[in-house]
């Protein structure tokens, strides 16, 4: 699964972390259908915060009932690397007990270009995930996709990631509200 997030939505990622600095930054991204519809930032309380993270326990629980109760899916877990790579660090791999989840990692090596990769953990084994940024344009065709698929109506055209498009959004006006990058 690859995740879709807004630009927006990236801004704000990339807010939470460069407040945090030098400090690690984390959260959750919730969503449907590999849509991220919701940040979720959390409290670092690790020990060592400069080079680890670890989500505080009352954060966690909330924002798991928020996604509960929203009727999402937990889609990843971000955090940040200040000082080093975009990749998994030991502790990361680790402490990842979501196979589920796409760990989002935001790299601060260059402050004035952050990097941000996405991976899947599972057995301490690491693949790449892809993930796309969309722009303003598109958020409207993504959120009358993830409604429909929320809401399970199972009429109109069904899109490369799976959800339909409603009979009142034809495809091609949804197709022109998109990027190029294929999402329909």
């Amino acid at each position: 699964m690859s995740l879709i997030l807004t630009e927006a939505q990236l801004v704000q990622v990339f807010a939470h972390i460069r407040a945090e600095v030098p400090n690690e930054a984390c959260g959750l991204l919730a969503g449907v259908a590999g849509r991220v519809t919701r940040i979720l930032p959390a409290a670092n309380v690790a020990e060592n915060p400069a080079v680890e993270y670890l989500m505080d326990p009352h954060d966690q629980l909330r924002h798991f009932r928020t996604i509960e109760e929203q009727g999402l899916e937990l889609l990843g877990i971000y955090h940040s690397h200040p000082t080093s790579p975009a990749y998994p660090s030991l502790t990361d791999l680790s402490m990842a007990c979501y196979p589920e989840a796409v760990y989002v990692i935001v790299s601060l090596m260059k402050s004035d270009a952050p990097t941000l990769r996405a991976f899947r953990i599972v057995d301490r084994e690491v693949s790449e995930v892809g993930f796309r940024v969309v722009p303003p344009t598109a958020e409207l065709a993504l959120s009358i996709c993830v409604s429909s698929r929320k809401s399970g109506e199972t009429s109109g055209a069904p899109t490369a990631s799976g959800a339909l498009l409603p009979q009142y959004c034809d495809h091609k006006s949804a197709k022109n509200l998109v990027d190029k990058s294929s999402f329909l």
